[in-house]
């Protein structure tokens, strides 16, 4: 199945600017202790902590009629020290109201409209991202002058993302952690690094061929919970035999294995350099692409993979990617495009390494599976390597077909390996989509 691109039109709907401040409920400093947890059970970095709103929200906000008549319901909510927060709506029926967020200052650029009953039309779903400490609710009533009534919703929980989303804001936010992948155990990727900066030896994916440049508008970065944690991972848009450009996206079982982590996922489209070692660009300018359906997912021991169904639309020029069951050799070539530690996306490339069984550890040295020799390529790398946050990056032969996803590794600049589940052993799990696109 070759690459192909999507090309639609989309427009955002225009934000109506409001005069007064919102008031402001803010959570209390987040405590040392919670930001030293470095890792989730599943061996998956963590990036932030979800916390327990108020239950009280709505007394807290306040009502506003424009000149117009349109009645607001507008709130700020601080959780101090984040880098970037999404919040938590549950018991949402707006009916033909409309929920914006936006970061203070920024109305231009809001994420929104949320309507109905919200993205799955459950009532409960996830915002996306927005950089800072504070967001600001607006809340457009259906109807005028609704003063007396009770807002329809409830924000029960703010993702306090901590670091890193992009390499500046680790470096500030988190000045006293350091990096060091060398000489760890095999463990689920994401495991063992800290929000330093990523390794000098990566390679902007902007500075690879045009092919690799091309097929780094399939991969995405994306965010999702587990348990009371943020995590960070990578993922690739597939394409399907009938081309029907259906957002079939492919990651890693230890970053998504369940309904609600896919219905958390947002996805950060082309969080990207704009030229070969460009300055860093601005996560805020991405494109984001909300909520998932779960619709595959298997355990380390058959793949370590997870295909879903994203919600909304795709990106004007995104790229859905090709890919093939066919067997990369002994020695081929190989190449990743990835979001280590959740930064802007970089490229790796090396050759295919001997088949072997690999016990996959956590940041204990805990079992968590193994990887059987049959599932997995071993890739060795000449050029760049993997970081957390890099956890279900596509594996691309040299005809940029998908190949693989990452699983687990071993690896620094100079020496050690990654493992990647095999498509050609994924194929049957993913066939009614990819084949018959069945959903």
């Amino acid at each position: 199945m070759r690459v192909t691109s999507k090309a639609t039109t989309a427009k955002r709907p225009a934000f109506t600017r409001l005069l007064n401040e919102a008031p402001l409920v803010a959570l209390p400093v987040m405590g040392r202790g919670d930001r030293d947890i470095t890792t989730t059970a599943r061996g998956n970095r963590v990036i932030g902590h979800k916390r327990t709103m108020p239950s009280d929200l709505s007394s807290h906000g306040s009502w506003e009629t424009l000149p117009e008549g349109l009645s607001v319901w507008r709130l700020a909510v601080r959780s101090p020290g984040a880098i970037a927060m999404r919040l938590h709506f549950i018991a949402f029926d707006v009916g033909n109201g409309r929920v914006w967020v936006h970061t203070p200052g920024q109305v231009d650029h809001p994420l929104g409209p949320f309507n109905g009953s919200g993205l799955f039309q459950t009532g409960e779903f996830w915002s996306g991202v927005l950089l800072g400490d504070t967001v600001v609710v607006e809340f457009e009533a259906g109807g005028s002058g609704p003063h007396n009534m009770s807002v329809p919703f409830t924000i029960d929980q703010v993702a306090h993302v901590f670091g890193p989303i992009s390499s500046s804001t680790a470096v500030q936010a988190q000045t006293n952690r350091s990096s060091d992948l060398d000489g760890v155990n095999d463990s689920p990727h994401g495991a063992t690094a800290s929000f330093s900066d990523v390794h000098s030896c990566e390679v902007d994916v902007n500075c690879a061929s045009d092919l690799w440049r091309t097929m780094a508008r399939a991969v995405g970065l994306y965010l999702t919970e587990e348990g009371d944690y943020i995590i960070a991972c990578t993922g690739t848009l597939l394409n399907n035999k009938k081309v029907s450009f259906r957002p079939y996206f492919l990651t890693a079982n230890h970053c998504v294995s369940d309904e609600q982590a896919a219905h958390a996922s947002v996805v950060l489209w082309n969080f990207e350099t704009t030229f070969c070692n460009g300055p860093e660009p601005d996560i805020m300018a991405t494109q984001q692409q909300y909520g998932a359906r779960l619709l595959v997912t298997r355990p380390i021991e058959q793949g370590d993979f997870t295909l879903l169904l994203l919600g909304d639309d795709t990106p004007d020029n995104a790229v859905f990617s090709g890919w093939t069951t066919e067997d990369l050799s002994i020695g081929g070539y190989a190449a990743v495009i990835h979001h280590p530690l959740a930064t802007w996306k970089r490229f790796s490339a090396g050759n295919r390494t001997d088949d072997w069984d690999v016990t996959v550890n956590d940041e204990d040295g805990k079992p968590v599976g193994v990887a059987p020799a049959s599932t997995y390529y071993h890739i060795i790398y000449n050029l760049g390597l993997t970081e957390p946050g890099s956890s279900g990056s596509p594996l691309l032969n040299s005809d940029g077909r998908l190949i693989g996803a990452l699983s687990h590794g071993n690896v620094s600049c100079h020496n050690g390996y990654d493992g990647f589940g095999r498509f050609a052993v994924m194929f049957e799990a993913l066939r009614q989509y990819l084949m018959d696109d069945d959903i």
